[in-house]
């Protein structure tokens, strides 16, 4: 019985001796077998420990084990140490670069909010989604570009560059979100709030004021602003810029925090309106 005990101890010492038994034993190993990996490896190595299925390579194999015994806090700081790892390697952490990159992804769609919010959306989300849409509109745009080669006729080759074209900005614009995205899920909370705030927030609140200012046009009174309040909080696109026809697309769409912002511009617009006590 001694013996068999011995064993088994022996056994569990050994075990404990190749894995890898806390977060900073795991930060040392992963930053070890990652450092000499491009964006690409990192995020395959990354993806191996986190899967179900046992990885093949024995740095991966150990380490995937670790991540499957610990619990769910300690799962989220170690995913975190990941999730940052891919971003240094794209450099793609600083808030200040972040903000070039989000301004990267919508300079070219700051005019319209049909055109920034999803944007918005793929940047601001709890998951990383921008990287399939971006792959989607690049095999779109290699697609144009092969029907261009292959056109004849100059009517034909024409109609094919002005899909290229289209395509081709579509793709430059998917893959601009998509390094704007994995920026901003790197950062910790409160930089990450301030990046989404200072990079969509005030150009999507920028959008509503002026589809307010253009609705509201002298004379302004209680009973115009009302109307235009209770277009915009509407379920159906109002008929007429007075009665919320710009503003109301855009308070449907947006997220509780734009929400909050866009409402007390109007609560202020009806303030305004009431008579000096």
């Amino acid at each position: 019985m001694a013996m068999r005990l011995l064993v088994c101890i022996c056994c569990i010492a050994t075990s404990s001796a190749t894995g890898v038994w806390s977060e900073s034993q795991f930060k040392s190993k992963y930053d070890a077998h990652v450092k000499a990996m491009d964006s690409a490896q990192v995020k395959i190595a990354n993806a191996e420990i986190v899967g179900e299925a046992i990885p093949a390579g024995q740095p991966e194999r150990e380490m995937h084990r670790w991540y499957q015994d610990v619990n769910a806090a300690v799962k989220a700081d170690a995913k975190a140490i990941m999730d940052k790892t891919v971003a240094d390697a794209l450099g793609n952490y600083p808030t200040a670069d972040c903000m070039t990159k989000i301004g990267t992804a919508s300079k070219n769609n700051v005019g319209t909010w049909q055109t920034l919010y999803p944007i918005y959306l793929s940047v601001s989300g709890d998951v990383v989604q921008a990287d399939a849409a971006a792959a989607t509109a690049q095999v779109a745009a290699t697609a144009a570009t092969k029907a261009v080669a292959q056109a004849a006729g100059a009517a034909a080759i024409a109609a094919a560059n002005k899909v290229k074209t289209t395509a081709t900005a579509a793709a430059a614009t998917a893959s601009a979100a998509a390094i704007a995205c994995q920026c901003v899920h790197a950062l910790s909370g409160a930089e990450k709030d301030l990046a989404i705030k200072a990079g969509f927030h005030s150009k999507l609140f920028d959008l509503f004021q002026r589809g307010m200012t253009a609705a509201l046009t002298a004379p302004v009174s209680m009973a115009t602003v009302s109307t235009f309040v209770t277009g915009t909080l509407g379920t159906s696109l109002p008929g007429s810029a007075p009665e919320g026809q710009l503003t109301q697309p855009m308070y449907s769409a947006a997220d509780a925090t734009l929400r909050v912002s866009m409402m007390r511009a109007m609560v202020s617009e009806l303030n305004g309106q009431l008579p000096v006590v």
